[in-house]
């Protein structure tokens, strides 16, 4: 890890950024190199996982690197970083957070360790005919997001693409179509 803390370092610094503005690849590496590893104690340190550590810092890399020719500050460049980094976790907080709102409020399937429902299992044609008469009840993109997602098991961002909706919409209208199918399930 370099010595990030020195003038010399700063002029350095400012080179660094000029070059990486320009496109230089190599540059832009040695700015990760110094200032990775500060950016994964900090992270860290705010309680992310390792894995969500990584991943944080790399998509602050992404960024700083896509917006670095808007960027334009005096000083070191850890500043700016260091924002997008923290700006980053905290987002990946809450979306982490919802998704496990939505976990509990919709059940999970996976962590499902009940032995199977014997009595169930033998009405299962009561079920389907049951499930054929209620899916039409629901609007179009409810039928067809649970179509997608729960019939033919595809991937949340396959279905999102499909319907031509960002992963954050696909996602709520996944959900009101399950409380849908539930409240009509048990009229």
């Amino acid at each position: 890890m370099l010595d990030v803390s020195t003038a010399t370092w700063l002029a350095r610094e400012r080179q660094l950024v000029d070059r990486s503005r320009a496109g230089d690849h190599r540059a832009f590496h040695e700015l990760y190199d110094a200032f990775a590893p500060m950016l994964l104690a900090v992270l860290s340190r705010r309680g992310l996982a390792h894995a969500d550590a990584d991943d944080v810092a790399a998509d602050t890399f992404k960024t700083a690197w896509e917006s670095l020719a808007r960027h334009s500050s005096d000083r070191s460049i850890w500043f700016w970083l260091h924002g997008i980094a923290i700006n980053k976790a905290a987002e990946r907080r809450r979306t982490a957070g919802r998704q496990n709102a939505k976990a509990t409020e919709l059940g999970s399937f996976a962590d499902d360790t009940d032995p199977p429902d014997l009595e169930a299992a033998l009405d299962f044609p009561k079920h389907v005919s049951r499930l054929h008469t209620t899916l039409p009840r629901l609007p179009e993109n409810y039928r067809t997001a649970l179509q997608l997602r729960v019939a033919d098991s595809q991937p949340r961002e396959t279905c999102a693409q499909a319907m031509g909706l960002t992963l954050a919409a696909f996602d709520k209208v996944c959900a009101r179509a399950i409380l849908a199918l539930k409240e009509l399930w048990h009229e």
